[in-house]
């Protein structure tokens, strides 16, 4: 029977939770703070398991003036099948504390006011963990300086937003030991992170679970912070965008779910050297590139995804540059996207923070999938209570977990492309 709220009754927790935080509202909050997830296409109908791909492999092919095409030199169409071996999947938690709902006299009004931010805040946590993995891959951010700067824990990094206070971490690079560390501050402006032992415990450069040290983490060894779970060798992170378009030479993988992909046209997105793009040039290589990934390629990209700093040097050029006309513009949390429209055709340019600055996708949509079930999911424990109660000598503890699982596959690599290696 459903939960009736008429503002008066002490509900139990659990009747809370169907009442204040409904699955709808979650689902519906991570779309928006999501640009990426909620335009990927969707399949609802796997429940994991091995799951097989069709590629095209090849189009018929056989063409022959004059006469027809002698019967052993007909070229068929061929299809290969890519296996997905199972589903991934990404968990968020949210923790309440009893004392903590006791201080408003109930625990219903108590839970009434602390929900809203509470909430707020995980869902961006999560939304933004899922965007960057499905684009970027499995880490969330890389080291701008080698680690442990004087010793003091501290970490330079790209994007400091992308951590929160208390965030357990796990470090890795290409030849030193790798381990855990907890993330104890964060400077916005300095964009440094400073990392310890114990979550809450003082600056360290040792890496917990190993006898390495954060000084031995170099930028030279592509040093980075992972989710934990999702470090190299473990492959339980989705497989990303970036690893599917980009070639092995440029960093993707070199088989895209078990087929290689330079044996098939089809498999193959277009690579394009960003090295030279910089602010002033910007729009003219977008232009050059999007032509490039529609000669070369088989679909029909319609748009272009880059970090909103590459973005806002669209934007800029586009108030100086009379060769360009902007066009239609919109805007959500954490997106912006205009249409550009300049001597050479359309383009559709969306700037994202989610992404990482030194690529920039062209993107048909018609191309991608991401496969599941349910999605968005709270965890039910005995008794279908959508929470875990845990008991300690400080008191009682409520915790709510949820469930992302399945994975993103690009089943037409060919009808997309990326732009690499920009650093200006």
């Amino acid at each position: 029977m459903a939960t009736t709220y008429t503002g008066q009754e002490d509900l139990p927790f659990n009747d809370m939770l169907k009442v204040f935080m409904p699955f709808d509202l979650l689902n519906e909050e991570m779309k928006k703070r999501n640009y990426f997830w909620n335009k990927v296409p969707k399949d609802e109908n796997w429940f994991g398991g091995s799951m097989q791909v069709p590629f095209e492999g090849g189009e018929y092919s056989s063409l022959s003036f004059g006469n027809l095409t002698a019967s052993d030199d007909i070229a068929e169409g061929k299809y290969v099948l890519g296996t997905v071996t199972n589903y991934r999947e990404l968990w968020g938690t949210m923790i309440f504390y009893e004392k903590d709902l006791d201080l408003h006299g109930n625990m219903q009004a108590s839970f009434l006011s602390i929900l809203p931010g509470k909430l707020n805040q995980f869902l961006s946590r999560m939304a933004e963990r899922v965007s960057h993995t499905l684009l970027n891959g499995a880490w969330i951010d890389t080291f701008t300086a080698d680690g442990g700067d004087a010793g003091t824990g501290i970490i330079n990094v790209n994007h400091p937003e992308r951590f929160t206070i208390g965030e357990k971490v796990y470090i890795d690079d290409d030849d030193s030991t790798a381990g855990y560390s907890y993330v104890i501050s964060i400077d916005m402006n300095a964009k440094t992170i400073t990392v310890s032992t114990a979550r809450g415990g003082a600056a360290s450069n040792t890496v917990t679970g190993s006898d390495g040290a954060l000084t031995d983490m170099t930028t030279a060894q592509n040093a980075k912070l992972y989710t934990p779970g999702a470090q190299p060798g473990t492959a339980v992170a989705f497989t990303s965008l970036r690893s599917q378009l980009l070639s092995s030479t440029n960093g993707g993988d070199a088989t895209i779910f078990g087929e290689t992909k330079t044996t098939y046209p089809y498999l193959q997105a277009q690579n394009i050297d960003g090295s030279a793009i910089t602010a002033a040039n910007i729009l003219d290589s977008l232009f050059d590139a999007y032509y490039e990934v529609v000669t070369l390629g088989k679909g029909n990209p319609t748009e272009m995804i880059m970090h909103l700093s590459h973005f806002a040097e669209c934007a800029k050029t586009l108030e100086v540059n009379k060769r360009y006309t902007k066009g239609d513009t919109s805007g959500g949390y954490g997106w912006r996207k205009l249409s550009v429209l300049g001597p050479e055709g359309e383009l559709t340019l969306t700037g994202i923070r989610d992404i990482d600055t030194d690529v920039i996708l062209v993107m048909d949509w018609s191309a991608l999938k991401f496969y599941g079930s349910h999605f968005f999911d709270r965890k039910r424990h005995g008794g279908n209570e959508e929470y875990f109660m845990s008991r300690a000598a400080s008191g009682y503890t409520y915790i709510v977990d949820i469930r992302l699982f399945g994975e993103l596959v690009v089943h037409a690599p060919s009808h997309c492309g990326i732009i690499h290696t920009i650093s200006y």
